[in-house]
Protein backbone atom coordinates (compact mmCIF):
# COMPACT_ATOMS: atom_id res chain seq x y z
CA UNK A 1 0.00 0.00 0.00
CA UNK A 2 1.31 3.63 -0.86
CA UNK A 3 0.43 6.54 1.39
CA UNK A 4 1.69 9.62 3.08
CA UNK A 5 3.28 9.89 6.47
CA UNK A 6 5.51 12.82 7.93
CA UNK A 7 9.11 12.60 6.72
CA UNK A 8 10.29 12.19 10.52
CA UNK A 9 8.75 8.58 9.99
CA UNK A 10 9.39 7.80 6.56
CA UNK A 11 12.24 5.14 7.15
CA UNK A 12 11.77 2.07 6.52
CA UNK A 13 11.23 -0.41 9.61
CA UNK A 14 9.08 2.26 10.94
CA UNK A 15 5.96 1.00 12.72
CA UNK A 16 3.21 3.60 13.57
CA UNK A 17 -0.37 3.31 14.26
CA UNK A 18 -2.76 4.95 12.11
CA UNK A 19 -5.34 7.65 13.74
CA UNK A 20 -6.91 8.60 10.46
CA UNK A 21 -7.23 12.49 9.63
CA UNK A 22 -10.71 12.86 11.00
CA UNK A 23 -12.04 16.20 10.02
CA UNK A 24 -8.80 18.15 11.29
CA UNK A 25 -9.40 22.01 9.58
CA UNK A 26 -5.84 21.36 8.58
CA UNK A 27 -6.17 18.33 5.86
CA UNK A 28 -9.89 19.90 4.71
CA UNK A 29 -9.23 21.43 0.94
CA UNK A 30 -5.70 19.32 0.77
CA UNK A 31 -5.51 17.67 -2.72
CA UNK A 32 -3.06 15.13 -1.05
CA UNK A 33 -5.62 13.73 1.53
CA UNK A 34 -6.61 10.94 0.31
CA UNK A 35 -3.25 9.31 0.20
CA UNK A 36 -2.58 10.55 3.46
CA UNK A 37 -6.05 8.55 4.92
CA UNK A 38 -5.97 5.96 2.88
CA UNK A 39 -5.04 3.23 5.51
CA UNK A 40 -7.64 1.45 8.28
CA UNK A 41 -7.55 3.36 11.27
CA UNK A 42 -6.44 1.75 14.35
CA UNK A 43 -3.98 -0.34 12.57
CA UNK A 44 -0.56 -0.62 12.63
CA UNK A 45 1.45 -0.69 10.18
CA UNK A 46 5.44 -0.73 9.16
CA UNK A 47 7.38 1.32 6.56
CA UNK A 48 8.56 -1.27 3.82
CA UNK A 49 10.10 1.17 1.72
CA UNK A 50 10.46 5.55 1.04
CA UNK A 51 9.71 6.33 -2.44
CA UNK A 52 12.03 9.58 -1.62
CA UNK A 53 9.56 12.28 -3.06
CA UNK A 54 8.90 14.10 -0.15
CA UNK A 55 5.98 17.22 -0.29
CA UNK A 56 6.90 19.94 1.93
CA UNK A 57 3.68 21.31 2.23
CA UNK A 58 1.87 19.63 5.00
CA UNK A 59 -0.20 21.81 7.29
CA UNK A 60 0.57 18.81 10.16
CA UNK A 61 4.02 17.89 10.01
CA UNK A 62 6.55 20.59 10.35
CA UNK A 63 8.98 19.10 7.82
CA UNK A 64 6.22 17.67 5.46
CA UNK A 65 5.12 14.78 4.28
CA UNK A 66 7.17 11.36 2.36
CA UNK A 67 5.28 9.09 -0.15
CA UNK A 68 5.84 5.54 1.14
CA UNK A 69 5.13 2.13 1.18
CA UNK A 70 3.29 -0.04 3.99
CA UNK A 71 1.76 -3.01 4.81
CA UNK A 72 0.52 -4.22 8.06
CA UNK A 73 2.96 -5.01 10.94
CA UNK A 74 3.39 -8.01 13.29
CA UNK A 75 1.79 -7.71 16.69
CA UNK A 76 3.33 -9.14 19.69
CA UNK A 77 0.41 -10.13 22.28
CA UNK A 78 0.01 -12.36 24.85
CA UNK A 79 -1.63 -15.54 23.96
CA UNK A 80 -2.80 -18.78 25.44
CA UNK A 81 -0.03 -21.21 26.16
CA UNK A 82 -1.14 -23.89 24.98
CA UNK A 83 -1.28 -22.46 21.36
CA UNK A 84 1.44 -23.23 18.43
CA UNK A 85 2.96 -21.61 16.06
CA UNK A 86 0.55 -21.56 12.48
CA UNK A 87 -2.52 -21.68 15.00
CA UNK A 88 -4.95 -19.00 13.11
CA UNK A 89 -7.47 -18.14 15.99
CA UNK A 90 -10.17 -15.40 16.48
CA UNK A 91 -8.61 -12.24 18.76
CA UNK A 92 -10.46 -11.90 21.66
CA UNK A 93 -9.41 -9.39 24.85
CA UNK A 94 -9.01 -10.56 27.60
CA UNK A 95 -11.31 -9.00 30.63
CA UNK A 96 -8.64 -8.65 32.92
CA UNK A 97 -9.22 -5.44 35.60
CA UNK A 98 -5.04 -5.50 36.30
CA UNK A 99 -4.50 -1.68 35.32
CA UNK A 100 -1.01 -1.90 36.65
CA UNK A 101 0.32 -5.24 35.38
CA UNK A 102 3.84 -4.92 33.37
CA UNK A 103 1.79 -7.27 30.63
CA UNK A 104 -0.93 -4.86 29.73
CA UNK A 105 0.53 -3.79 26.94
CA UNK A 106 0.77 -7.25 25.52
CA UNK A 107 -2.85 -8.48 26.64
CA UNK A 108 -4.60 -5.40 25.07
CA UNK A 109 -1.93 -4.40 22.42
CA UNK A 110 -2.72 -1.89 19.77
CA UNK A 111 -3.81 -2.24 16.09
CA UNK A 112 -5.69 -5.20 16.78
CA UNK A 113 -9.53 -5.60 16.89
CA UNK A 114 -11.53 -8.28 18.80
CA UNK A 115 -12.60 -11.10 16.09
CA UNK A 116 -9.40 -10.23 13.90
CA UNK A 117 -8.59 -13.80 12.51
CA UNK A 118 -4.85 -14.01 13.59
CA UNK A 119 -2.26 -16.13 12.34
CA UNK A 120 0.66 -16.94 15.29
CA UNK A 121 4.00 -16.16 13.57
CA UNK A 122 6.63 -17.42 16.15
CA UNK A 123 5.97 -17.86 19.95
CA UNK A 124 8.51 -15.24 21.47
CA UNK A 125 7.72 -16.49 25.24
CA UNK A 126 6.64 -20.00 26.45
CA UNK A 127 5.55 -17.72 29.69
CA UNK A 128 4.63 -15.30 31.45
CA UNK A 129 3.86 -14.07 35.01
CA UNK A 130 0.32 -13.43 34.99
CA UNK A 131 -1.17 -11.73 38.45
CA UNK A 132 -4.25 -13.38 37.79
CA UNK A 133 -2.55 -16.78 37.24
CA UNK A 134 -3.64 -17.37 33.45
CA UNK A 135 -1.08 -19.80 31.50
CA UNK A 136 -0.36 -17.19 28.73
CA UNK A 137 2.89 -16.96 26.03
CA UNK A 138 3.87 -13.65 24.13
CA UNK A 139 3.46 -14.41 20.41
CA UNK A 140 3.84 -12.60 17.28
CA UNK A 141 0.57 -12.22 15.55
CA UNK A 142 -0.20 -11.72 11.68
CA UNK A 143 -4.15 -10.48 11.12
CA UNK A 144 -4.99 -12.76 7.97
CA UNK A 145 -6.16 -10.96 4.89
CA UNK A 146 -5.68 -7.30 6.38
CA UNK A 147 -4.04 -6.07 3.14
CA UNK A 148 -2.06 -9.00 1.85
Amino acid sequence: MITLIGKKLAKPGQEFIHYGVGNSRECMGCKLRKVCDNLEVGRRYVVKSSMNKPHEKCKIHEEGVMLVEVEPAEIKATVDSSVKQGTVFPFIRSDCPEIMCDNRFLCFPEGIKEGDSCKVVKIVKKKVDCKRGSKLAVAILEIEGEGK
